[in-house]
């Protein structure tokens, strides 16, 4: 065989190692593009991708604008998420939530907020088109309970996940894989309410009503106003017929005696609690949203006057100023101050509860500005005309929200207030 000459042999090796470096960058591609379905990297942008093709170009030009804007924080794109998501703009919210993902991967949270996007929007397509929507977040919230195992929230909505799944395909192998998740959550946070509902949801599909019954009860015995309960029950007949089951609705009790007043308005105050509390057990017995509470509280007046026996305080009416001093029901006291200053409408008020077990509390303070307006010219007989008498404008400024803004006020009681 014929030796080849050095220049050849040279040519030969660099064509060979051409060919390599070209073969492994190929391969290096393949790879990243997804063809093997495993890059990590790859997945996340498929997914904001298909979730941007969901949205006109329009909005996704006015958020990447905002997100720009705020230096492309995760946190800050999670936050534009939830807030499109309580407007139940839900392909909007999940690829916010996916693009906050891409740039925190670890995230639990986040993590689940998508997935719970994903899941909706399944659910809310009838076409069945959505279902690898599903399927994402079923994985998104897989990897999540394995990074997290401890998460209820995880755990549960990664259980109900399958719960939809199976809504979807109709295949009931699916629903002890969505049990499992949810006993985990509930193993983690026994008191949600929530939890209970969707495995009543899971036992109603395998057609065992009566434990469906039973995690409804303990549903409804934890929160009675729970939005996800009341979809849960809602013409479910063994649940309404089950008013025997429902022995936790004897333990209502509003303290009606104990918590109002001990005053003449107090007493008049417990019939209305006792009232209340008949209507709660009646309601609780069917399975309707029912009271835990009534609020027997009195007030001490605008103006500080009170008529002792009437109400059970004191009110102490000064040129400089005002103190009431109200008692409500379990001994807690309730102080209110306002403090005149040598400026004409200029005062300070503050106010606060004293509670014997824990001391004082709910402290509030707070400056105002009150203008007359009676001696102001033409004012005075327009209020005439309306009825209003001697009026004036006030501004406050307080920690108690309620207090702010700007009021016009009549004879010490207000008329308009703005916040």
């Amino acid at each position: 065989m014929k030796k080849l000459t050095a220049p050849v042999q040279f040519l030969l090796l660099t064509l060979l190692a051409f060919c390599l470096v070209q073969c492994q960058s190929a391969d290096k591609k393949s790879t990243d593009s997804g063809e093997e379905g495993t890059g990590t990297k790859t997945e996340k942008v498929s997914l904001v991708n298909v979730l941007q093709q969901k949205l006109d170009t329009a909005t996704t030009n006015a958020f990447e604008k905002v997100i720009a804007n705020a230096k492309d924080d995760p946190i800050a794109i999670q936050y534009l998420g939830h807030y499109a998501y309580l407007n139940r703009q839900l392909p909007v919210a999940a690829w916010l939530y996916a693009l906050a993902k891409e740039k925190k991967p670890d995230d639990i949270n986040n993590i689940s907020n998508l997935a719970v996007c994903l899941h909706e929007m399944a659910a809310a397509d009838s076409s069945g088109a959505s279902n690898e929507l599903l399927n994402d977040a079923i994985n998104l919230l897989k990897n999540a309970a394995t990074q997290v195992p401890g998460n209820a929230a995880v755990q549960n909505n990664l259980g109900y996940a399958y719960y939809q799944q199976y809504v979807n395909s109709g295949d009931s192998t699916i629903l002890p894989q969505a049990e499992t998740a949810i006993r985990a959550a509930i193993a983690i946070d026994p008191e949600n309410a929530i939890f209970y509902s969707h495995l009543a949801d899971i036992k109603k599909a395998e057609n065992k009503p009566d434990e469906a019954v039973e995690y409804l009860n303990k549903a409804f015995s934890i929160t009675p106003y729970d939005g996800v309960f009341l979809h849960s029950s809602d013409n479910f007949a063994p649940f309404a017929a089950a008013t025997n089951s429902r022995g936790y609705c004897d333990s209502i009790n509003f303290n009606c005696l104990k918590n109002c007043p001990p005053s003449i308005i107090g007493r008049i105050k417990v019939i209305n609690c006792e009232m209340a509390q008949q209507d709660a057990l009646l309601a609780c017995k069917a399975g309707k949203p029912y009271a835990k509470s009534y609020n027997c509280d009195d007030e001490i007046p605008a103006t500080g006057f009170m008529i002792p026996g009437l109400q059970s305080g004191v009110g102490i009416i000064t040129p400089w100023g005002k103190l009431g001093i109200l008692v409500q029901g379990g001994g807690n006291i309730d102080v209110k101050a306002d403090v005149n200053t040598p400026v004409p409408g200029i005062s300070f008020s503050g106010g606060g509860r004293y509670n014997p077990s824990s001391g004082m509390s709910k402290t509030y303070f707070g400056a105002n500005v009150s203008v007359n307006l009676y001696d102001k010219g033409v004012v005075s007989p327009v209020l005439n005309k309306l009825g209003l008498g001697p009026a004036g404008v006030k501004v406050s400024v307080s920690t108690k929200d309620s207090e702010n803004g700007i009021k016009l006020e009549s004879l010490g009681t207000t008329v308009v207030h703005y916040h």
